[in-house]
């Protein structure tokens, strides 16, 4: 009896299988849902709900065929490049003229009074400051303690005006004293939003001794043997480099600016370039002008 249930049961798998392989291998149409993915958008442009966009395409082929083509989770690329703020709408002659090759398919859209709109805002960048949070005041001073510093720390947000709009810091992890045995004093940034991203994710905190600055000195006169020859203009602005502290304590009378004498070449060149002279913790990252006009007396 058993081995008679066996068989029924061998004979309806066959049969099933049977009917599946005739179907399979059979010329049949079908309809696929394509994910439309957006493609070349422009830098400014953030788009909301990018995966959610599926268009109904009519498909020609053998059962197999459309089978693994549909495991395959189809999309459609559209290129998105004259996108603008706001809602755009999808032109549906683009969708049927992006839609993929296959050697053993054929596909075409499905006409219908349906509409497929593309909803964007405007990407922006902003800095902000970060703001350190610790587990405890005592955390806190044992970093100040160690001469780290937390002034003027600042990161760039990017991502769609309605986020950065609203956002005036950042925070980082919550840090303790345990932090300080760490080897590479980096320190993570928490995430805001899925749609802003934080540039850089994490940041480098530093000592006191170790914090490089900036800073712009205006007007600084440039030297020049008054006997011999006149310039113009007769003042130079340099930005300057260096440790956060001995920058911020730097004199203007310590940044010596001046033209050869030697250099000058009526004849060829009425311009002549500018030297400088500097304390060496000093670095000159760019000055304006870099060329002085010249006439000799």
């Amino acid at each position: 009896m058993k081995r008679k249930n066996y068989l029924i049961i061998f004979a309806i798998l066959l049969a099933i299988a049977v009917w599946l392989l005739v179907n399979l291998l059979d010329q049949q149409t079908s309809i696929i849902n394509f994910r439309i993915r957006i493609v070349n958008i422009p830098d400014n442009i953030y788009i909301f709900e990018n995966e959610t966009i599926r268009v109904p395409v009519t498909v020609q082929g053998t059962g197999i065929n459309i089978l693994l083509f549909f495991l395959s989770d189809a999309s459609i690329d559209y290129n998105g490049s004259d996108l603008i703020m706001g809602d755009n709408l999808l032109d549906l002659f683009r969708i049927a003229s992006s839609l993929p090759y296959h050697k053993n398919l054929t596909f075409s859209t499905i006409p219908s009074d349906i509409t497929y709109v593309v909803s964007t805002d405007r990407i922006l960048q902003k800095r902000v400051p970060v703001y350190f949070d610790f587990f405890s005041e005592n955390d806190r001073n044992s970093f100040i303690e160690n001469q780290y510093t937390f002034d003027d720390v600042f990161v760039t947000l990017s991502g769609p005006s309605f986020e950065i709009q609203r956002l005036e810091n950042v925070y980082t992890e919550k840090i303790s004293a345990d932090f300080l045995k760490r080897r590479n004093m980096n320190i993570r940034l928490l995430a805001i939003s899925e749609h802003v991203v934080i540039l850089p994710p994490f940041i480098e905190l530093l000592k006191a001794s170790d914090v490089i600055a900036t800073r712009t000195i205006s007007f600084l006169p440039i030297f020049h043997d008054a006997s011999k020859m006149s310039i113009f203009p007769e003042r130079v602005t340099v930005i300057v480099e260096g440790n956060h502290e001995l920058i911020s304590n730097l004199r203007n009378e310590e940044i010596f600016a001046y033209v050869n004498d030697s250099d000058v070449d009526l004849e060829n060149n009425l311009e002549i370039d500018i030297y400088f002279t500097v304390p060496d913790f000093v670095r000159i990252v760019d000055y304006t002008p870099k060329k002085v006009d010249i006439e000799r007396k």
